[in-house]
């Protein structure tokens, strides 16, 4: 698999991820979910991966102001990726 096809995967993968969890932002905002965290899928390049992750509103909403950061499994390695931010479970990379 050359390259460009390579990025262009993890690149669909990322909107794929993103779209599920603006998805799942948009129910808790919308039902008014009263919890401290809630639970997003893993952004990362694999299709197969079933990671949660669990974030505050004020994080997530800080991760979605840049649009090319995504939301990855603590450990996630991506080529021409850099991590902007990290906690004990999540890192964010542009």
């Amino acid at each position: 698999m050359d390259s460009g096809t390579r990025e262009q995967r993890i690149q669909a993968n990322n909107e794929r991820f993103r779209g599920a969890n603006e998805a799942i932002h948009e129910q808790a905002e919308r039902l008014g979910a009263d919890m401290e965290q809630l639970p997003f899928l893993c952004e990362g390049p694999a299709e197969d991966c079933v990671e949660i992750l669990r974030l505050t509103r004020d994080e997530y909403s800080d991760v979605r102001k840049h649009d090319d950061r995504y939301m990855r499994r603590w450990g996630t390695r991506i080529a021409k990726s850099r991590s902007v931010r990290s906690s004990s479970a999540t890192m964010v990379t542009s």
